[in-house]
């Protein structure tokens, strides 16, 4: 880093190939103790306050920001500007020498790096201001860093990494400011792991995840308004959610291996709907089975498995529609029992709204309606 001196303009900061910081930078010595491990002690001993964005294309770029550790803009990582050529940068596979960034100040994006292998050099940033992007990288196999991150104070997304296969990280966040999580359309990710300190969320989308077995995050989730499961085609089970007390809306929807619901086995409220439809393996709802109010509808249809509804039994008010159709191993008269017993006020409260039960498997002596 040329100039030490402070810093005092208002000009945001894009660093290339060769550029050193405009303006100047602030020194920031880190406290005693913060430091782990000797090559990071030895790296990040000076280290400063980089004014104004900061975009990273090439290794150049990498040293250029080496001794960053908070950052007041955005953090780029990926094509910015027209620049778009990062092959044969090394420090692009890792970014190891982005190592000393503790904060940044507005958003973190990265995207579109043809040779980004994983994200173990930002293993000190601990908090983000704005949103965390992590989208389009081909070649990114696994998302395990990111072990210091503890604040976000926009979004999480991680998209269109097709060569994704596992994502265990975010154990220590437990701040979301806008409170959404969006992961979706990795082709290849196998397994999600994460986020187990979180408490409260807006929205959880896990969706389009066309090799996604399992599901083990949320451990600690305990209110939620919207989680959407859907098109993850060889989901098995969601492993998750075993905190979760309250949502409004839950869409499990065109989940084809998906077995079971269980780990919403704490779930005792949804102050939306409940939409369970056109998994073709899940054979029961038993995961449910503390839900005592659903404030909207429920919509259970197209699952042709689907052979016992009692996880629902405990519900006692309904605020809206009750639909189950279209089930085609499920007995109408089982459907029928549990949308009567809950007009009737037969151990449940109430209901509000129509109740349809159409097209399951005839149960004896009853008709559809």
């Amino acid at each position: 880093m040329r100039n030490k001196n402070v810093y005092s303009g208002t000009v945001s900061l894009f660093i290339f190939s060769t550029s050193a910081f405009a303006g100047g930078p602030v020194i920031e010595r880190p406290g005693e103790g913060s430091i782990q491990d000797n090559v990071l002690r030895n790296q990040c001993e000076q280290t400063v306050v980089c004014p104004g964005d900061v975009i990273i294309t090439n290794d150049a770029d990498i040293r250029a920001a080496s001794n960053c550790r908070r950052i007041t803009g955005d953090l780029h990582i990926g094509p910015e500007l027209g620049l778009t050529d990062i092959a044969g940068s090394t420090s692009m596979e890792d970014l190891n020498g982005l190592a000393c960034i503790e904060a940044v100040e507005g958003h973190v994006r990265i995207f579109e790096n043809d040779i980004l292998e994983n994200v173990r050099g930002l293993r000190r940033l601990s908090k983000v201001g704005g949103n965390l992007e992590i989208e389009l990288n081909p070649t990114l196999e696994t998302i395990n860093g990111l072990r210091s991150l503890r604040s976000v104070g926009g979004e999480i997304v991680i998209s269109s990494n097709d060569a994704l296969t596992q994502v265990n990280a975010f154990q220590n966040v437990d701040y979301i400011g806008r409170g959404s999580i969006s992961i979706f359309d990795n082709d290849s990710m196998e397994s999600f792991a994460g986020f187990r300190q979180i408490r409260s969320l807006e929205t959880v989308t896990i969706s389009g995840n066309q090799s996604l077995t399992s599901i083990e995050a949320f451990e600690r989730l305990q209110v939620v308004d919207d989680i959407y499961i859907t098109s993850n085609e060889t989901l098995e089970n969601v492993d998750s959610f075993f905190a979760l007390e309250s949502a409004r809306d839950i869409y499990i929807v065109q989940n084809a291996m998906l077995q079971d619901v269980d780990g919403f086995s704490r779930l005792a409220g949804s102050r939306g709907d409940l939409w369970v439809s056109q998994n073709a393996e899940l054979q029961d709802l038993d995961g449910f089975n503390r839900l005592g109010i659903v404030a909207g509808n429920i919509n259970i249809t197209s699952n042709p498995a689907l052979t016992n509804i009692q996880g629902l039994s405990n519900v006692q008010t309904v605020g809206g529609d009750i639909s189950i159709t279209n089930n085609e191993s499920l007995r109408t008269s089982d459907a029928e029992a549990l949308v009567k017993n809950i007009q009737n006020f037969e151990g449940l409260s109430t209901i509000s709204g129509n109740a349809t039960v159409a097209d399951n498997r005839p149960g004896s002596g009853h008709a559809n309606r």
